[in-house]
């Protein structure tokens, strides 16, 4: 196995976020830069209506990936701020639900999604902060997938602490026997699934757990730890 997109907490998570957060800056200047020029070379030469109607509708995608970029950044930035109405959450439904959630998106996707929780542990988390950890991991893996693929999510308890593991595998129409799954090489992509995969992670870190994603010959495997707290009777 090899580590894909994102690595454990600590020293080496901290630099693998100071580097994203450099390239999301990099990515945001880009657009920035395209739209400024667009619009003092429209200010600085007569053109016509079709003209200056392609500026503009050139202007506003630029403007779209500028809110995007700086939506993802202002996100990855808040996602190590634990919340503040703390509670202790039973992990089961919490995953259930954002497994049902994405079930339609899968669907869609012609693949196949499935969960089996043995997990009776609860943890302690903002609720909303831990919907938005479940349903990044699980968004990440499925956009990741291709069509035929299998999404398996299995949870457990483990010592003290919960353990959520999601693993995908590739189709046979989608992959040859001899090959290996790799990430797409679109560079913009590649960079939201980095930003995709952090800011779990970074949730995931602020509550006392950790996540870690590795590529496996025919996917990828992601696990979830999440130190577990007595249920309150």
């Amino acid at each position: 196995m090899r580590p894909v997109l994102a690595k454990p907490g600590g020293v080496t998570g901290c630099s693998e976020d100071s580097q994203l957060v450099s390239d999301l800056f990099h990515a945001l200047n880009q657009p920035i830069t395209a739209l400024r020029c667009s619009l003092e070379l429209s200010l600085h030469r007569p053109r016509t209506a079709e003209q200056y109607r392609d500026t503009l509708q050139a202007a506003m995608q630029q403007a779209e990936l500028i809110a995007g970029w700086a939506v993802g950044i202002r996100a990855l930035l808040q996602a190590d701020d634990a919340g503040d109405d703390l509670q202790v959450l039973a992990l089961d439904s919490f995953l259930r639900d954002a497994v049902a959630d994405l079930e339609p998106v899968a669907e869609s996707l012609q693949l196949e999604f499935g969960l089996h929780c043995d997990s009776a542990g609860c943890v302690l988390f903002e609720p909303r902060r831990l919907q938005q950890a479940l349903c990044g991991v699980l968004d990440f893996a499925i956009a990741l997938s291709s069509a035929g693929s299998t999404v398996m999510v299995d949870a457990r308890d483990r010592d003290r602490e919960a353990v959520i593991v999601l693993a995908t595998s590739q189709g046979d129409a989608v992959l040859d026997s001899g090959s290996a799954w790799q990430p797409p090489k679109d560079a913009a992509r590649i960079l939201r699934q980095r930003l995709g995969l952090a800011i779990p992670r970074r949730i995931v870190a602020a509550a006392g757990g950790s996540l870690q994603a590795e590529t496996t010959r025919g996917g990828l495997r992601i696990e979830l730890c999440l130190p577990l707290v007595p249920a309150l009777v």
